[in-house]
This record gives structure tokens, sequence and C-alpha cells, in this order.
């Protein structure tokens, strides 16, 4: 590979140099942004070991930079302590990994290895070729089984396949969040992106993976009970309690991880006590003067935009921005559409083995309706599609009429009848716009 080094200490550089040329890397280096600029100019690098403090630029503001000259151009940031959540987050920018100083090279020879090792993997795109160049009316799933073989599978969750470029920037950016577990996670995504199977992930990957994951959806409690459900309550706290005192949810969580799904839904007078929470990992429990210390990593989600929610009042924006520090934004599957095909094959792999159909191939005209399909309930509602064809289907071969009476509601069949956007979560742009920009977004049809 050709690799450009940029590091302010020479000593540094050239033992880079030294270690890498002995894997029989080309490698460069700069000492500076200014010439880490110039030298991308000229050379088109492989990868870039990238120091975060430089003396005349921050590193990981001249990833934009180096993405710009050269997309392809992949990043290893080298960071020091402080810089843990800047890191965290450029994986959003598309750098490939981070390592904190002082540097291990075997460290860095193993992510090298990984680097080499899933560049030389072929990408889902390219297995694709089987469906789009068949001249059969029909694909059998034997012949699709790269769907299958290249998800993850995880016991405690189940199949995860990860088939786009957003999806891989995601999944690069959670396998870091498992080593840093004081890092507060915000996981925000419309309703069936698979939040939930996000923050399971995050736990399950981590080192207190042997330890609780509790889910609680916040819009199910009560609000005068929100704060003795998730702090505790001691005996006599308040009428109607249980007589021997209660448990919370942050301690039942202890050790191990407290996902806070819905989290908008909780009541504004409460949101300060969680802000404390987070802040200071402290809390009280109802009825008591004891401070208890915080033991639980804490993952929230929403399917609203929170920074929208803050906008409108209806959420605190201290403690918005306190959850903000680590983003998890999961893009709708109509975003991500080169997913949808390899998610049916999965599913249909995946419900197959597990309601012991006989599904054998697919006709090739289905694929193409179900790509222009909206898919408002998202993965979920996929994955409940494929289920339901393979609970009422006996036939061997899926075809175009199976999938219509499923995936599009009755309403939706009508003409002139467009899909119901969520009003609480949409917003328009505080500069003057174009409202002709927008038809697209208020009025969407399935087909």
């Amino acid at each position: 590979m050709n690799i450009l080094v940029a590091d302010d200490d020479p000593a540094i550089s050239h033992a880079y140099e030294l270690y890498l040329k002995n894997f029989r890397h080309k490698v460069d280096s700069a000492l500076d942004g200014q010439t880490l600029l110039k030298k991308i100019r000229g050379v088109d690098y492989d990868l870039i070991i990238l120091d975060v403090k430089l003396p005349d630029r921050n590193g990981i503001d001249l990833i934009q930079d180096i993405k710009k000259h050269n997309n392809k151009t992949d990043i290893i940031l080298i960071s020091g302590h402080s810089d843990v959540i800047d890191s965290v987050n450029a994986l959003d920018l598309g750098v490939y990994d981070f390592l904190q100083k002082p540097i291990n090279f075997e460290q860095l020879a193993l992510v090298l290895d990984r680097y080499v090792n899933e560049k030389a993997k072929k990408i889902p795109e390219k297995n694709l070729d089987v469906i789009k160049n068949t001249s059969k009316p029909a694909v059998y799933l034997k012949d699709l089984k790269f769907a299958f073989e290249q998800s993850l599978f995880h016991k405690k969750i189940g199949s995860i396949g990860i088939y786009s470029e957003k999806m891989q920037i995601i999944f690069n950016k959670l396998k870091k969040l498992h080593n840093f577990p004081h890092i507060p996670v915000l996981i925000e995504g419309e309703t069936g992106t698979g939040k939930e199977s996000i923050a399971k992930y995050i736990h399950y990957e981590s080192a207190h993976k042997h330890e609780p994951f509790v889910a609680v959806n916040c819009a199910t409690l009560k609000k005068e009970l929100f704060e003795a459900e998730l702090f505790g309550y001691e005996k006599g706290a308040f009428t109607g309690a249980d007589p021997k005192g209660k448990d919370g949810y942050i301690q039942a969580a202890e050790n191990g991880t407290l996902f806070l799904d819905e989290i908008s839904e909780i009541p504004l007078d409460f949101q300060a006590k969680l802000l404390r929470v987070l802040q200071e990992r402290e809390y009280i429990k109802v009825g008591s003067s004891q401070t208890l210390r915080v033991k639980t990593r804490i993952i929230c989600s929403s399917n609203k935009s929170l920074k929208n929610l803050v906008k409108k009042k209806k959420f605190r924006k201290d403690l918005y921005y306190r959850l903000n520090v680590c983003m998890i934004t999961i893009p709708p599957l109509r975003e991500r559409k080169e997913e949808i095909i390899p998610l049916v094959i999965l599913f249909l792999f995946k419900t197959n083995k597990e309601l012991n159909s006989n599904v054998e191939a697919i006709e090739n005209d289905v694929f193409e309706m179900l790509t222009q399909y909206n898919w408002p309930g998202n993965i979920r509602q996929l994955q409940n599609m494929i289920t339901k064809l393979l609970l009422f289907t006996n036939d061997a071969i899926l075809r175009k009429d199976h999938f219509i009476n499923i995936i599009v509601p009755a309403e939706e069949k009508e003409p002139g009848v467009s899909n119901k956007i969520d009003l609480s979560n949409f917003d328009l742009p505080d500069e003057p716009f174009n409202i002709n920009d927008f038809i697209k977004l208020i009025v969407k049809k399935p087909w």
C-alpha cells in the first residue's frame, strides 16, 4: 500500500516509516497539515495515518479536505485521551479507524491486516449481478447465499445485514463505542429502523456483555411515576407504593446497559434530573436522602428529531446537548435502497428455516417492485412482510402478486391518496425556501 504518515514529530514519523516498510508498504511523511495537502495533490495515497494534533491544523478538520480530493483514500486517526469523543464522531466522516496514544505498533498491524482483508472482500453490490444479469424469469435462493453468508450473527440479537456504505460507517462507529462505556449514546431514526438492535449490539459486544441489558419504552411510563420507575423508591415513599420499596431501572441495569427508548416522551420536569444522572453519574431514590452512584451505561433513542423538539421547547436544550455527545443516525430504508434486495434474501433464508417453509425462488420483477417502494415501516415492515408471506404461501416461487396485498395497504392503492407524514417530526427550514422543492417530501406515493 501507499501510505502517508502525518505527525509533527520527525522521530515518530521515522518510527512509523521503519515499521511499515517491514510489511513492504511504501511510506511518505508530512509534519503539518499544509504539507499533507500539498502531497495528496500529487499522489493518490491508499491510506493516511493522521495525528489529530498538527501544528497548523486540527487533524479532524483536515478529513473533509482529504476526502474532497480523493474519497477513496482511507484514514486512520491517531488521538490522545482528550480527543476520543471527537475521534469516535469522526468515523461518521468516513474515517476507517482511530488509535489512542501511545501507539502500540502491534495494534496498528492488526488494524492494517483487518483493513487489507476487508478491502479484499467482495461487496454485496457485485454479488447482485446474479440477479441483474440473469435471463431467467426467476432467481433461486441457492444462488443468493451471499446475503446470508455476509451478514453478522449474534445469538442475542440474530442476523444483522450490513449491505451499504452508510450502515458500514455506523457499525465501524459502534465497534469503537464498545471500548468507551462512559460516552453517552443517542440513536435517532424512524420507527422500524432497528434502534434497539443497535443498542443491543453496543452492549453485547462490550466487556459488559454478561451484565443486564434493560430496555424501557419511555412512552409507556406514567408521567407521575417516571422518577420512581427509573430511580426506584423507599418504602412508604408515596400512596400505593410497594411497602417494601423497589429498585428502579437504573439499578436493575447495574454494570450493564439501560436503553431508554423514545426518550422524547420523558416529561419536561423530569429531564433536569436525567441530565444530572448523565453529568454527575448519581441519583437519589424517591423518598430517600442517600446519593447512589450510577454504574450503568445509558443509551437513548428517539424516532423524532430532538433538535426540532428543542426548537419547539418540548425538550430541554442542555439535555439534548448532553445526549448529542455521540449520535448514531440510522437512515430510513428508502435512503439506502441498495440494502433492500440483500435484506429480503437474508430474511427469506432466516424465515424459511424458522417456519420450515419451502420457498426456493423469486421472480425477477419482484426485486424492481420492492426497491421502488418507500417502506414507511422500514426494516421491521420488510421483515414482517416476509414472515406473513411464508406463513400464508405454499408456493415454491414467489411472484409479484404475492407481495402487493401485503406491502401496499388498500388506501394507498386508491389513486390520489398519499402516505401520511409525521407532523410532530416535520420541520421547515429557518431560511426562506421554495415550497415546490418540498412537494415530493410532503406528498409521498408508494410507487
